[in-house]
């Protein structure tokens, strides 16, 4: 079979979070591999795997499987073993930023309960929970709010693969005076974790899939930064305005991109006839798309709500699949398996998915015109009241202007709601004058 190469370019970004799926890679040639693998270092444990995947193929794989053998493999899976958030890691996320994004989160999420009649028992779902740092200041903000002295029993569940990642959930999280014992359990369970009761008083659950995670009650989904890490397929658009997939091959001894020289099973199903497309490269992630599906039904005639923020754009963007490491923008086939790769999350493909369900969709909008509307100014301003201290409250100006302006207008923010749901907060046009 025969492939053609084609070069890759890459914008940048100035943020990306960890998100995690439960992703099985061939674990026929991992278990062929498992031996050597532990005799040579992570690149070219991966590379190896890779290799001989390729090999296996005919000669080429999808940017999809790159994707997975890459970053979920449980043997040197990057997202599995490697701490990839925070300074020492390869990105920082808007929760590790300030404070104050979390809280706007919570807020969003108290208003639409006391919009949906106040239920007493609720729970909350994030996917790709990082180190638990979003969920944290959520839990501080409830408690800090006044709920009209009603009772509220939130229920914590985190849709995490990563044992590492786990660990700082559970650290962050979990007030057990250094329980290893049941960190364990939470570490080692394979689908749902024992409850764990919460250092802010509530019952807290890992799982590895969304599908595990019940749904019988009042459910707010929040999913930040996590669309953007799921594989994705890439398409380019050659002589004859056909579009054939791009893949992943060896060329001169390294990883390099191809082009499919006929139809494969993803252009199949993913392009078809469409006659509507006319980039030259777009990419798509069907795995985006089951996630929104399966959040579209379990909001379908019930109450809750999701919230899903992360950079993107509205079918218009190209080639966006790109590596960061050590918070540095690398090409995605360098070095594999230590470093993060990302792509941009195509709001239009997730608006498609979503519109044949019976709920409310709202937006996208930007960040910066959600926080905005969300009263964000006020809080810094209140801050700001309260804090003498010059280092921290130019810190304070210096987060304030990461979330509204570096990253205001890349990143997107999409809202699923019941069908009733109008005039959602922070979909509503903002005043910029009201803000600092």
């Amino acid at each position: 079979m025969s492939y053609n190469i084609v070069h890759h370019t890459y914008i940048s970004s100035c943020s990306r979070r960890i998100s995690l799926i439960k992703q099985v890679c061939n674990r026929g040639v991992i278990k062929l591999l498992k031996r050597s693998l532990n005799k040579q270092n992570l690149t070219d444990n991966v590379s190896y795997i890779l290799k001989k995947r390729i090999e296996a193929a005919g000669g080429a794989i999808t940017i999809s499987e790159y994707m997975k053998i890459v970053l979920t493999n449980q043997h040197t899976g990057y997202y599995i073993h490697r701490e990839a958030i925070g300074e020492l890691g390869d990105f920082i996320t808007s929760p590790e930023i300030s404070q104050m994004f979390g809280e706007i989160i919570a807020i969003w999420i108290l208003n639409e309960w006391a919009n949906q009649d106040k239920p007493e028992n609720i729970q909350i779902v994030e996917l790709g929970p990082g180190r638990g740092t979003l969920m944290n200041d959520i839990l501080r903000t409830f408690k800090q709010i006044s709920n009209d002295n009603k009772p509220l029993n939130v229920s914590l569940h985190l849709v995490e693969i990563s044992k590492t990642m786990r660990r700082f959930q559970y650290q962050t999280l979990v007030d057990d005076n250094g329980c290893e014992t049941q960190m364990k359990h939470i570490l080692e369970c394979d689908e749902v974790s024992p409850q764990i009761h919460g250092s802010h008083g509530n019952a807290v659950f890992w799982y590895h899939s969304l599908k595990d995670v019940p749904c019988e009650i009042t459910t707010f989904y929040v999913l930040n930064e996590f669309l953007d890490a799921l594989p994705i397929h890439a398409f380019k658009k050659i002589n004859d305005n056909r579009y054939r997939e791009v893949m992943i091959g060896w060329h001169d001894n390294q990883l390099a991109f191809i082009i499919a020289p006929g139809e494969t099973p993803a252009s199949k199903l993913l392009v078809g006839s469409n006659t509507e497309e006319t980039r030259d490269w777009f990419e798509i992630c069907p795995e985006a798309g089951i996630v929104i599906e399966e959040i579209c039904k379990r909001i379908e005639g019930r109450q809750g709500a999701a919230l899903m923020i992360d950079y993107g754009h509205l079918g218009n963007a190209t080639e966006t699949f790109r590596s960061f490491y050590k918070h540095e923008l690398r090409h995605p086939l360098v070095d594999p398996g230590t470093a993060d790769l990302t792509a941009d999350v195509d709001f239009k493909y997730l608006l498609q998915r979503a519109s044949p369900f019976n709920v409310g969709i709202h937006g996208p909008v930007t960040q910066r015109n959600f926080l905005y509307s969300m009263g964000i100014g006020v809080r810094l301003n209140t801050l700001l009241a309260h804090n003498s201290d010059s280092k921290l409250r130019r810190l304070l100006i210096e987060s304030y202007k990461t979330l509204t302006e570096s990253m205001g207008d890349r990143f997107k923010v999409l809202a699923i709601t019941p069908p009733s749901r109008n005039n959602l907060p922070g979909f509503i046009k903002y005043d910029a004058g009201t803000n600092c």
